[in-house]
């Protein structure tokens, strides 16, 4: 499956697996879909049952988002709940950091702000 829009890779943080999400422009419905598709594949392939893996989405270079895109999140944040140990959106945009705080209480998961991936 391409991922025009949203890149997806394991990586290593603090001795913890990360599954970073990178978004780049607008996040579509359709690249939503694609990159929630993505994620549960992930989870189910490369963890181990009772492991649990923080997740990070650069949205750094997001220039905004559909609300049925911002939902599909919400929805897979809540439905592997039990396989997420962290959950850090990184954005200098004030309405995406607002936007990932209401998400955090819709999923009822707390959802980490910070400015670069640096001060995670």
């Amino acid at each position: 499956m391409e991922l025009n829009e949203v890149d997806i890779k394991w990586i290593q943080k603090f001795e913890k697996k990360c599954l970073r999400l990178a978004i780049n422009g607008f996040l579509n419905d359709k690249n939503a879909l694609a990159a929630v598709s993505k994620w549960r594949e992930e989870f189910a392939h490369k963890l181990k049952s009772g492991e649990k893996a923080n997740i990070i989405c650069n949205c750094l270079e997001m220039t905004g988002y559909e609300t049925s895109a911002r939902k599909q999140w919400q929805q897979v944040i809540s439905e592997l709940n039990s396989q997420i140990g962290n959950v850090w959106i990184i954005s200098n945009n004030k309405l995406f950091l607002a936007a990932a705080n209401t998400m955090g209480f819709l999923s009822k998961f707390t959802i980490k702000t910070a400015s670069s991936e640096s001060e995670i």
